[in-house]
């Protein structure tokens, strides 16, 4: 009998740890995209070599390399000759957020030329949002890359970037993004769009009856159709809502100058 009991104890013991994952699995909660490796073979170069960018990525709905790489594959490889020292970033997104991880390859044998920025204002040589179109609770990337800037900087609450990188962005309400890239020559701009998609999305067309309101996507304020404010709204900024309480509910607040309701 104690034999038996014995038994019966040891397959128990056996048989709780198999048991323990799948009673556990309801509260287990979602995770970041997971990136299993980013590298860049050859690490160094002289300068005018080609290097290859390596990667494998799980659990990622987008997956984007900057430096003018682009959107990629969960695993894959792409060749890229950067004139100088260049460090990439690849970002992977997926509905819980983005995580990213970073290849720095190293140029040697480049002249003090090839590092002088071209005359005039800073070149946006890209900025772009990936996709162009989320949900609420959603996650894009906006990826740019400057030239001869002294400062670049993001609005909507990023602030001061490096030249050239990414950033994950979960806007709760369509937002353009605007670049500002200076130096002592000038200034440049640069726009994104992210739409951010609602059950009853505000008209982006036009006034549809008087009662509706014109917004600004950059100053987040509503305001009288007439409004000289509003008149002078760059188009890629213009929101059209057909109440108060929707531009309320957007975020937005009312012009001090032309008074809309509150």
């Amino acid at each position: 009998m104690k034999n038996k009991y014995s038994l019966i104890l040891i397959a128990l013991i056996l048989l709780v740890p198999a048991l323990i994952p799948s009673c556990m699995w309801p509260f287990q909660s979602s995770s970041l995209p997971t990136i299993s490796s980013f590298t860049a073979s050859p690490a160094s170069v002289t300068a005018g070599g080609s290097v290859v960018l390596s990667w494998n990525v799980s659990s990622a709905t987008t997956i984007i390399i900057d430096q003018g790489v682009g959107i990629v594959d969960t695993t894959g490889s792409a060749a890229v000759t950067p004139a100088t020292t260049t460090t990439y970033t690849l970002t992977a997104v997926n509905a819980s957020g983005a995580n990213s991880k970073t290849a720095v390859v190293t140029v040697t044998g480049t002249s003090a030329t090839t590092t002088i920025p071209p005359p005039g204002p800073p070149l946006i040589q890209y900025f772009t949002v990936t996709p162009t179109g989320i949900t609420p609770k959603g996650t894009a990337v906006l990826s740019w890359s400057v030239v001869g800037a002294s400062s670049v900087t993001i609005d909507n609450g990023i602030g001061n970037v490096a030249p050239a990188n990414t950033r994950a962005v979960s806007p709760n309400f369509t937002t353009t993004y605007m670049l500002t890239a200076l130096n002592p020559a000038g200034t440049s701009l640069g726009y994104a769009v992210l739409t951010v998609a609602s059950a009853s999305p505000p008209s982006t067309t036009g006034p549809s009856n008087n009662k509706d309101w014109l917004g600004s996507t950059y100053t987040y304020e509503y305001h009288y159709p007439g409004c000289s404010i509003a008149q002078n709204i760059p188009f890629p900024s213009r929101i059209w809502f057909d109440t108060v309480a929707q531009a309320k509910a957007a975020g937005y607040h009312a012009c001090p100058v032309c008074k809309p309701p509150k």
